[in-house]
């Protein structure tokens, strides 16, 4: 899982990744060479420049996963994860509606699985029609009143 999440954020971070490998490179060759002579008369405070900025570069890398790129990483799991649950449940009202759809229209209906003729039959709706629900809000006890197809759906 660990070896995962570190090949997902090296891919959508190239360029960082590649400059903290670079970092590593300084830093580690700086330590190897310190007892070696210099190659050219200030060549010491070139590299020991370079080793303080990938030092540097190291720390505001660090910052940068724990601060930016963990938090978001979450929030975005989250995220995903809420829409998902969602969509979920839009998916199940719509199933719901068709299946209810298909008991009123379909003779004989039982199941959630359509076949094509089914299924173009039942995207041949007439709105005006009413199903077998009661409107609660427009019901009294002396007129029944019904929700048409179209209210029907709005509702559901």
């Amino acid at each position: 899982m660990l070896r995962k999440n570190i090949l997902i954020f090296i891919k959508r971070n190239t360029l960082i990744s590649a400059f903290f490998i670079i970092s590593i490179v300084i830093i580690t060759s700086y330590y190897l060479t310190l007892d070696l002579p210099e190659l050219f008369r200030g060549a010491e405070q070139w590299f020991n420049l370079l080793f303080q900025l990938s030092v540097g570069y190291i720390i505001n890398f660090m910052f940068y996963i724990t601060q930016v790129y963990v938090p978001n990483n979450k929030r975005d799991s989250i995220a995903r994860r809420n829409v998902s649950m969602r969509l979920k449940q839009i998916i199940k009202n719509m199933r719901n509606s068709l299946s209810s759809l298909a008991e009123i229209y379909l003779d004989g209906y039982t199941g959630t699985d359509y076949t094509a003729e089914e299924l173009s039959s039942l995207l041949q709706l007439r709105f005006s029609d009413k199903v077998k629900v009661l409107n609660a809000n427009r019901t009294t006890r002396e007129n029944m009143v019904y929700f048409s197809v179209r209210e029907w759906l709005g509702e559901c």
